[in-house]
């Protein structure tokens, strides 16, 4: 690599928190016995933006 060029350091965005492999298969485990419960009485899944506009959340 050229000596002029500097490394940029991952950064994550405030709020936002790197998760470990147990964290995610507990979530995962835990999502899927809701799930299963919530189809059991007929639901089922909607997903939505992990982002919004402010304009679209309206005034707090």
């Amino acid at each position: 690599m050229p000596a002029d060029k500097t490394l940029i350091k991952a950064r994550l965005p405030r709020g936002f928190a790197d998760r470990a492999a147990a964290d995610i298969r507990a979530t995962e485990e835990m999502v899927a016995t809701i799930r299963a419960v919530y189809e059991r009485y007929g639901f089922e899944p909607v997903e939505t933006p992990f982002l919004e506009y402010t304009e679209a959340l309206g005034k707090f």
